[in-house]
């Protein structure tokens, strides 16, 4: 099972006071692909940072948005076997 949180910042133009939230966001393994294509569309759409992880594997994907505005996507090389 996938679960995301988002980073909630109380001053988000400075990034002070920031912690990381769950979301109820859950999904089966078999939807990384379609997780990971949403959350890249709404942290370009939002700036607000997400990261992805599995039940047994922990975290998964880093997704953020950089100073030049562009997408930044950390992969922590533990991502779920799909068969």
């Amino acid at each position: 099972m996938l679960r995301v949180e988002k980073l909630i910042c109380k001053d988000p133009k400075f990034f002070k006071g920031c912690k990381w939230r769950r979301t109820t966001l859950k999904y089966p393994d078999e939807n990384l692909a379609l997780l990971e294509s949403r959350l890249e569309k709404m942290v370009l759409k939002t700036g607000v940072a997400c990261r992805i992880f599995h039940s047994q594997k922990g975290l998964l994907l880093t997704i953020k948005k950089g100073h030049d505005k562009k997408l930044f996507v950390q992969d922590y090389g533990n991502l779920p076997l799909t068969s």
